[in-house]
């Protein structure tokens, strides 16, 4: 089992997603703050280019970790993007992080 806040801090315990859950559900469906397996990590990492993690109230807490460089949404008029980092030698899915308009010049 995997332990994961939920945004109201909430303690939840999860699963730990893994690529078995991804093939079943079809598409990837971890939530924000799930471990995954690291054969996800690096399946993320290693189909496009990825890039660093940008240091904000989401990502706090990360020793690694980065950002699908291709945008999957919009919040609060800004581009999100699938992160993901490493805690304490585990994998997590961090959720859909926005990218700051200084980040997205820099990084597009």
């Amino acid at each position: 089992m995997s332990s994961i806040y939920s945004l109201d801090g909430d303690f939840i315990e999860k699963h730990v997603y893994t690529m078995g859950d991804w093939a079943n559900d079809r598409i990837f469906s971890a939530e924000p703050g799930q471990e995954i397996e690291e054969d996800i990590y690096y399946r993320f990492f290693n189909d496009l280019p990825p890039v660093s993690l940008p240091r904000t109230a989401e990502t706090r807490g990360y020793s690694a970790g980065f950002l699908s460089s291709e945008p999957n949404g919009v919040r609060n008029g800004k581009m999100t993007y699938a992160g993901f980092g490493k805690k304490e030698g585990r994998y997590y899915f961090i959720g859909y992080v926005a990218a700051s308009d200084r980040w997205v010049r820099e990084h597009s």
